[in-house]
């Protein structure tokens, strides 16, 4: 049965500032973040996971991973233009 493990450091996902300027630069970050969150997070079909305790536990994971993932680039971009 598979289990989730939590990341014992942070995942980093790396870009160029400018990818973000582009409707296919940030689909492209966007791929990146969400694999980056389902290698973090674990499976998130039930065969998968094992279980529906997982896949639920799997899933509140990755919607957590990819919205601060996308927190903090915006915390960059914001603090970028105030330079």
């Amino acid at each position: 049965m598979y289990r989730r493990v939590q990341a014992a450091s942070p995942v980093h996902v790396q870009y160029v500032r400018s990818e973000l300027a582009t409707e296919q630069g940030r689909e492209q970050m966007h791929r990146r973040i969400s694999m980056a969150a389902r290698d973090v997070c674990g499976p998130m079909t039930l065969q998968a996971a094992g279980g529906v305790k997982y896949v639920a536990q799997n899933r509140q994971c990755f919607a957590e991973a990819r919205e601060a993932a996308w927190s903090q680039i915006d915390a960059m971009h914001t603090a970028s233009l105030a330079e």
